[in-house]
């Protein structure tokens, strides 16, 4: 029996990569679209996906300009179902000129989400589309900022935010802005034309976790919001952010389970279309006193007092219930996320007290690890079990 073939795109990325090796590590026969022969290459630097390939499992299609007409039509050809998880991404800093926010984030977002659905339309092999959106299309950004006044509201997965049309004054804005109108795009488009497929799509908070990227360095692994723990655990003051995380590992699972078949093509779990939220409480500050406790020493960041106001946690309500529903609860609790990326810097920093940790600290640390994951649920590996190339990871 032929198994049947998955299409991810944005597999360089953190989320897609982490789900491009679960599906491997499973058995899916995968093809890739990825934007250049270098982004290729950058894969095959993974021992796993070089092993795929090479047997066949793992096939590449090169999709320079997403925004094309037609960009996915070659790359969909044969497959039972898609991934899409390339969108433009915002690391919090403003590095595209104003009048171009629109261009660099929005159109691509908006482009390659229409071509997606359009090609596995005409390619009438597709069954089911999992699209990777975000938590800012359900609830507004000026709502997980703390930049209004905190209601008493459960956002569900339903709910939705408008559009905002522009012109950006940040980075962040638009980011958010391609987000929201890419959903709103699938949506109308699905109701539409009423293909032959169907739509799961997933909202996650801030995700945190390894970056296993092949050659991934430092200053990239700890982009996006794992940059957010490495400034809490640095000392940087970064004002309110909303405690809503989860670990790019459940991430990828949860893409994977929303196929709704296993790696011969088999209903493995009944997973309804629509959307659910991915997201575990967070309250930011308790990064700090684990990581004082786990890696004592290492940050140089004092815990902090009452009051004080270093990184406060806005507090969101949502109603995870139809997550948890459909894909269990056994999600990585925050303080296991904030551990993994913090053990992760260390790691790739390369500094004297990970070295010290490890020669002289590694049992100690690994107990009050051990301990940390009796009293929690949902604790899927040791962060400390750091492996020399991802393929050892859980994928």
């Amino acid at each position: 029996m032929i198994s049947p073939l998955i299409l991810i795109t944005g597999a360089t990325g953190q989320v897609g990569s982490a789900t491009l090796f679960q599906l491997l590590s499973q058995g899916y026969r995968v093809r890739a679209a990825v934007r250049s022969e270098s982004k290729k290459d950058l894969l095959l630097g993974n021992n796993l996906c070089r092993a795929k390939h090479q047997s066949g499992r793992l096939q590449f299609v090169v999709v320079p300009d997403i925004t094309a007409e037609g960009a996915y039509d070659e790359a969909m050809i044969g497959a039972r179902a898609v991934i899409h998880c390339a969108s433009p991404q915002a690391y919090g800093k403003n590095v595209v000129a104003k009048g171009e926010l629109e261009e660099y984030y929005v159109r691509p977002a908006v482009r390659g989400t229409l071509n997606i659905l359009k090609a596995a339309a005409n390619a009438g092999s597709v069954r089911r589309v999992v699209m990777t959106s975000s938590l800012a299309a359900i609830v507004p950004q000026l709502r997980l900022s703390g930049r209004v006044r905190p209601i008493n509201r459960v956002y569900e997965a339903h709910d939705r935010v408008l559009a905002n049309p522009g012109p950006y004054a940040t980075d962040i804005d638009a980011y958010v802005a391609s987000k929201i109108s890419a959903l709103r795009a699938s949506e109308t488009w699905m109701e539409e034309n009423r293909p032959a497929f169907d739509a799961v799509y997933l909202h996650p908070g801030f995700v945190l976790g390894r970056n296993n990227v092949p050659g991934v360095n430092a200053s990239r692994a700890m982009k996006g919001s794992n940059s957010l723990i490495v400034h809490l655990l640095s000392g940087t003051i970064l004002g309110p952010h909303a405690g809503t995380t989860v670990l790019v590992d459940d991430v990828a699972r949860v893409h994977v389970e929303a196929l709704g078949i296993d790696y011969y093509g088999t209903p493995s779990k009944f997973v309804p279309a629509g959307s659910y939220i991915l997201s575990q409480p967070a309250v930011w500050s308790d990064a700090v006193y684990m990581a004082n406790r786990i890696f004592p020493g290492a940050f140089s960041v004092t815990e902090p007092q009452e009051g004080d106001a270093t990184m406060p946690t806005v507090e969101v309500r949502l109603d995870t219930g139809k997550t948890t529903r459909v894909f269990g609860d056994k999600f990585g609790t925050f303080v296991y996320q904030a551990m993994v990326v913090a053990a992760q810097y260390l790691e790739l920093a390369r500094s004297k007290e990970w070295e010290r940790l490890r020669e002289t600290g590694r049992a100690r640390v690994r107990e009050r690890l051990a301990e940390q994951k009796r009293q929690e649920e949902g604790i899927l590996e040791d962060p400390l079990t750091v492996p020399e190339d991802s393929t050892q990871t859980e994928y």
